[in-house]
């Protein structure tokens, strides 16, 4: 894991949710479409790519199988 330095907060893209959900980037895209991850903290590229500060993922319950996602809502 990279260190960041203090003023400058980590950003993860679909990859690095992906990783830390222990998921493919594809699922991270089809969790973003549903719904079922905070929505992004910005957007690269034109708005094709979706960009989160990986406290926001850290500070939400992970989607799937077993995680009660029936239940859970970003924002939850």
């Amino acid at each position: 894991e990279r260190a960041m330095s203090a003023d400058k907060p980590e950003v993860w893209g679909t990859a690095e949710v992906g990783a830390y959900l222990n998921v493919q980037p594809a699922t991270v895209n089809r969790y973003h479409r549903r719904g079922d991850i905070p929505q992004p903290d910005g957007y690269i590229n034109d708005g094709r790519n979706a960009w989160w500060l990986a406290s926001t993922i850290r500070n939400h319950q992970r989607p799937g199988r077993g995680s009660g996602l029936k239940n859970w809502k970003a924002g939850n």
